[in-house]
């Protein structure tokens, strides 16, 4: 059948998905509610290559009756229309974006949720349902692969290998908070930091431009409950950051010490830093000018018997197109313990 014209526009493949792919995530949102039990089930569809496409998606549902607007809420999340049932499992929903340029998700949120705060079983069961229902972008061999071995290499639960997910906003940390406990997520595991520059490989959904949003959530983890915390730290330079420890100001090793020079102001060029740190242990670019550089210091042995060894560190910094330090970031990794139990608004 010839392709399907919208408005006059480009006859030209479109990136779509049917209503089948959504049934099949609702499927599973349902069958595995349990890690998500009053979550909300909507969708998502960002623009994967080129950068700010996600506010060009406008999708449309190849109706018997025409091509039907899809109406988008203001973060860009829409719900499975009941009306959307009577129609074959067939019928397609398209962008405006031709295929290839655009990933479809599953979103999945429970009230009190926040682009700053989500909860980590939402996400577990949003991974699940983005990818075992074919929404997430899996087509060709990929998606054979992923639908054959599955059972053996689940990239929502491994602990070696992880499907994309993407935040709201830029991200420059993530936290995961339960009671007492707090874990910092590397910065190798956020922003596209750890994915090979450009690569382009279905099985994983690796979205260049979208690299500023990616990140990835140790989800098969049962160490972390559902009910966790997972706390986004944008990369605006004005947007809060997570509370540095005063201990690990003062704590011995090469990347301490840098942040004592950083927060009297004394460093806040590139140039400056790299001189005294030496070759960086990570960075990327972004389409906006921004960068993002990291290093890490080892394990340091406690100075004393009465002292405890200083965790492995990383400083992570972001900078402005012309080099200049926007912000900061100093970070114990491994899990620590906060003096007060921390209060979910999902608690019950």
């Amino acid at each position: 059948m010839a392709p399907v014209a919208v408005q006059g526009q480009s006859t030209a493949a479109r990136d779509a998905k049917t209503l089948s792919h959504l049934l099949k995530a609702e499927q599973i949102f349902l069958a595995e509610r349990a890690l998500a039990p009053e979550g909300v089930l909507r969708f998502k569809v960002f623009g994967r290559k080129e950068a700010e496409a996600s506010r060009l998606v406008d999708l449309v549902l190849l109706a018997p009756q025409g091509a039907l607007p899809i109406a988008l809420e203001a973060d860009g999340r829409f719900a499975l229309d009941e009306a959307w049932r009577t129609l074959e499992p067939g019928t397609e929903l398209h962008s405006r974006l031709r295929d290839g340029k655009v990933t479809w998700r599953a979103d999945v949120r429970t009230p009190g949720s926040t682009p700053q705060l989500r909860r980590l079983g939402d996400l577990r069961l949003q991974c699940r349902a983005s990818f075992f229902s074919g929404m997430a972008r899996t087509a060709g061999p990929g998606g054979l692969f992923i639908h054959l071995l599955k059972p053996l290499l689940n990239g929502c639960d491994s602990s070696r290998f992880g499907w994309s997910s993407f935040a709201d906003a830029p991200v420059f940390g993530i936290r995961l908070k339960h009671g007492q406990r707090v874990q910092q997520l590397s910065q190798m595991a956020l922003g596209g930091m750890g994915h090979l520059e450009g690569l382009s490989l279905p099985v994983f959904d690796w979205s260049y431009s979208l690299r500023h949003q990616l990140y990835r959530l140790p989800l098969g983890d049962s160490a972390w409950p559902d009910d966790t915390q997972v706390e986004f730290e944008s990369i605006d330079k004005d947007a809060a950051t997570a509370p540095l420890d005063p201990a690990l100001l003062q704590a011995p090793g090469p990347l301490p010490e840098v942040a004592r020079s950083l927060q009297a102001g004394e460093l806040s060029l590139w140039d400056e830093i790299k001189a005294r740190l030496g070759k960086d242990q990570g960075m990327m670019r972004y389409d906006s000018g921004l960068r993002v550089v990291l290093y890490t210091q080892g394990r340091w042995p406690a100075a004393d018997a009465s002292t405890s060894p200083t965790p492995e560190l990383e400083l992570v910094l972001l900078f402005d197109a012309q080099d200049r330090l926007l912000k900061w970031s100093l970070r114990a990794m491994g899990e620590q313990r906060l003096a007060e139990a921390a209060a979910a608004p999902w608690s019950r």
